[in-house]
């Protein structure tokens, strides 16, 4: 009998240590809005609702932020983890918003563009149709340092499908 009552006590020990070693398993963890790093910003499409090319020349519009300037095409850039994009945004619109999130903050973005995706080769058919540039001047485009839980929420980026900004790849 004693033998059962030293083995329930050493149980209850063991039970008592361990339990609260847990931490909810497999949860996902908790993440705090102040701590996701991001560029938020909006699109205003300047030049009207008639600028917009053809329906069969716009297959994709997407925010693209780059580590280099200028970047060397949007697909190198994107493998070697020097892109980072949204997904595709509203086309044949006058306005549109956008996020990109970053996992690796530090980062100081150089070059963030829309771009435009016009042939059916989605590595190689892009052209940049909007600059983000604080100076006005789409050929000098404005950085971004990025730290951790950064929170860009006003990169703002006119597109005018009349006057195109220089073209980088």
């Amino acid at each position: 009998m004693k033998e059962y009552i030293k083995l329930k006590s050493v149980l209850l020990i063991l039970i008592i240590m361990v339990f609260p070693a847990c931490d909810g398993g497999l949860e996902p963890p908790i993440i705090i809005e102040e701590e996701i790093t991001y560029i938020s910003g909006q699109i205003d499409y300047i030049s009207g609702m008639e600028s917009w090319p053809r329906a069969d020349s716009v297959n994709a519009i997407r925010v693209v932020a780059f580590l280099d300037y200028p970047p060397q095409s949007i697909f190198e850039d994107l493998m070697a983890g020097k892109a980072f994009y949204t997904d595709t945004l509203k086309t044949y619109t006058l306005t549109d918003s956008f996020r990109i999130e970053f996992d690796t903050p530090p980062l100081t973005i150089k070059y963030l563009v829309v771009a435009l995706q016009w042939g059916e080769n989605p590595l190689a058919d892009w052209m940049a149709i909007g600059v983000y540039t604080l100076n006005g001047d789409p050929a000098k485009p404005s950085e971004i340092e990025l730290l951790i839980g950064t929170h860009a929420e006003s990169a703002n980026i006119s597109v005018d499908f009349n006057n195109l900004p220089p073209q980088p790849f």
